[in-house]
């Protein structure tokens, strides 16, 4: 089922959408902005819960959750992996079946400048992309954070091309909508536990 090489794997899925943050400006929200329809009242400003969030709804297909059973059952075989044994977070586990309608891909917002060569990398990526005013306004008297690169583009499939979102009718994604991801795997592993996240690149 998995082949070794050196290159990042795109993994690719389709399902339902059921809900999501602010395509451009996920749940960032400058003191004295209104807070969109799509974001929870509380406000965030910049630090590590700023995301964009894109949910799909798992709640009659699970098929996500048992690749990513399978996926980590592959990981936890490798004996390199995990060797202090640390346990496993819960969030989005895919264990609690009731509980766990949706599955939601977090494209985090902002990164903290690191010294090793993928951070810099990311950096001067950053620097080339148009960002929204909010996470300009942001940054601002905040060196020691950059945007995020890895943010999902958000696409429609029409007559034969792809069309930005901005410019579709309506303008953003809907509940119900059928949608396409592409994304990434990252496994993090801390002092206390680890997980592992779907990240997105693509959704059509």
């Amino acid at each position: 089922m998995f082949q070794e090489n050196q290159q990042p794997a795109i993994l690719t899925w389709a399902g339902i959408y059921s809900s999501g943050f602010h395509i451009e400006t996920g749940n960032l929200v400058p003191p004295g902005e209104k807070i969109p329809s799509c974001v929870p009242d509380d406000r965030r400003e910049l630090d590590w819960r700023c995301a964009y969030n894109h949910s799909i709804d798992t709640s009659i297909d699970r098929s996500l959750y048992q690749m990513q059973t399978a996926i980590e059952a592959f990981l936890m075989r490798d004996p390199a992996f995990n060797p202090s044994q640390k346990p496993r977070k819960d969030f989005q586990n895919g264990l609690k079946v009731d509980s766990t309608p949706r599955y939601t891909f977090q494209n985090k917002m902002f990164v903290r400048k690191y010294d090793r060569p993928q951070s810099a990398k990311d950096e001067r990526r950053s620097k080339r992309m148009k960002w929204h005013p909010w996470i300009i306004r942001a940054l601002e008297g905040k060196p020691q954070f950059f945007a995020n690169p890895e943010k999902p583009t958000v696409t429609e499939w029409r007559s034969g091309q792809f069309h930005d979102i901005s410019t579709c009718k309506p303008p953003y994604l809907q509940a119900g909508d059928v949608v396409w991801f592409s994304m990434k795997l990252t496994v993090h592993v801390t002092n206390s536990n680890w997980w592992r996240d779907f990240v997105a690149e693509e959704i059509v």
